[in-house]
C-alpha cells in the first residue's frame, strides 16, 4: 500500500467508524442533533453544524471569536448549550421545524489542537412528520357513498375503510375506494380526501394513518336507511304545523272570551243614586230601561252589578244618548207640524181660486 493511500485511509477512518442518527421530528416542533466529542472541549479550536449536500451553515463556533455567517433558513433557529462545551456536549437543537427539513443529513466538523485537519465528526438525519386533523365524515343517502376528508398531515396517509353489514353484522373490509391527496402550496402539509360505496352497510368506519408518525384517526357514521331523513323532515314539519294550530285556537277563545266578558259588562238597570240627579235624569233612565224590555220581548235583561265608578259612567252615557234620542225625535215633529202648515195653505189657495172662478 503507497503512503498516500495510507493516509487516505487514516483521515476517513473517523467518517467510516461514525454511526449516522435517524431523527424524528415534528412540523412546528424542536429536534436536539446530539454530538459528544470523546476529549475535553478545551482542545478545541472551532467546530461548526453544516447542511450535507450544501454549504448551508446551521452554527458555527471558534476559540478566537471569529465566526461564519449563518444560513438564513437557520437564523434564530439554532440552539447551543455553551455551558457544557467543557463536558464535550456540542449537540445542537433546531426550533420550527418545517416540512423543507425533511429528509436533511447534518454534520458536525470538529478541529483540536493538533495538526490533523480533521478529528471528528457527527451526522444526523431528519424524518419529519405532522399530525393529520379536522377528519371529516360524511354520508350522502342519495349517492349511497361515504367520504372522508382529513387536513394538516405530513407525509401522505394511508386511508383504510371498515363497515358493518346491514344483514349479518359482520365487520367487512372495505375496497374500492377513491382517494387524493392535495399539498399545501407552502406549508407542504397534505390534504386528503376519500370517498366509498356503502350499499348494504349498516355503518361505516375511515381509518386515516401516518406511516411515520404511526398516527391513526379514524371516525364513524351511521347509515340512515333511506327514505328516513324525509319522513324526519315531514315529521318535523308537522309538529310545527300543529304549534301554529294550537296558537291559533288558543287566541281566538282568548278573544271570544274576552268578547263575551264585555257584552255582559253592559248596562241593564238603573244606576244607584238615579233619584238624586234629578227627575229628568231619571225619567229618561226609566225610559231607557222601558225601550230596553221592550226590544228584548219577554226575556228580562240580565242585571250586572258594577262597581260604582262604572256605574255612574254608564249612567252618564246612558243619559246622553237618551238626550241625543229626544232631539232626533223633537226635530222629526217640528218637521212633520211645518209639512202639514204647508198642505193647509195650499189647500185654502185652492178653494181661493176656485169660488174667483164660479
Amino acid at each position: 500500500m503507497s503512503s498516500s493511500s495510507l493516509v487516505i485511509v487514516l483521515l476517513c477512518a473517523p467518517i467510516m467508524g461514525q454511526i449516522s442518527a435517524l431523527l424524528n421530528a415534528t412540523v412546528g416542533g424542536s429536534v436536539l442533533i446530539p454530538c459528544s466529542l470523546p476529549v475535553n472541549s478545551t482542545s478545541i479550536k472551532w467546530f461548526y453544524w453544516q447542511e450535507d449536500g450544501s454549504e448551508k451553515l446551521l452554527f458555527h463556533w471558534d476559540k478566537s471569536g471569529e465566526t461564519q455567517p449563518v444560513a438564513d433558513e437557520y437564523r434564530n433557529r439554532c440552539q447551543v448549550f455553551n455551558t457544557e462545551f467543557s463536558s464535550g456536549n456540542i449537540s445542537i437543537k433546531l426550533n420550527n421545524v418545517s416540512v423543507g427539513d425533511d429528509q436533511k443529513t447534518f454534520w458536525a466538523f470538529i478541529r483540536f489542537d493538533s495538526t490533523k485537519p480533521l478529528d471528528h465528526q457527527c451526522k444526523s438525519s431528519l424524518r419529519v412528520s405532522a399530525a393529520y386533523q379536522d377528519l371529516n365524515l360524511t354520508i350522502n343517502s342519495t349517492l349511497n357513498s361515504a367520504t372522508c376528508t382529513a387536513h394538516g398531515g405530513y407525509p401522505e396517509p394511508e386511508v383504510k375503510w371498515t363497515g358493518q353489514n346491514k344483514s349479518s353484522g359482520e365487520q367487512l373490509d372495505l375496497q374500492d375506494a377513491q382517494t387524493s391527496h392535495q399539498q399545501h402550496p407552502t406549508k407542504k402539509t397534505f390534504s386528503v380526501t376519500s370517498t366509498i360505496s356503502v350499499k348494504e352497510l349498516q355503518s361505516v368506519t375511515c381509518h386515516v394513518y401516518n406511516p411515520r408518525s404511526k398516527q391513526q384517526i379514524e371516525k364513524t357514521a351511521v347509515i340512515d336507511a333511506p327514505g328516513e331523513e324525509l319522513l324526519s323532515a315531514i315529521g318535523v314539519s308537522i309538529g310545527v304545523v300543529a304549534a301554529i294550530l294550537l296558537l291559533l285556537l288558543l287566541f281566538v277563545c282568548f278573544f271570544l272570551y274576552r268578547r263575551r266578558r264585555t257584552s255582559n259588562c253592559l248596562p241593564t238597570a238603573n244606576p244607584p243614586g238615579s233619584s238624586a240627579s234629578g227627575g229628568s235624569a231619571g225619567g229618561n233612565a226609566s225610559n231607557m230601561q222601558s225601550r230596553s224590555v221592550e226590544s228584548a220581548g219577554e226575556s228580562e235583561p240580565e242585571t250586572v252589578n258594577l262597581l260604582p265608578g262604572h256605574q255612574s259612567a254608564l249612567y252618564r252615557s246612558s243619559v246622553r244618548r237618551d238626550g241625543a234620542a229626544a232631539n232626533v225625535t223633537n226635530e222629526d215633529s217640528s218637521a212633520s207640524e211645518e209639512t202639514d202648515d204647508h198642505k193647509k195653505e195650499a189647500d185654502e189657495t185652492k178653494t181661493t181660486e176656485s169660488d174667483k172662478d164660479k
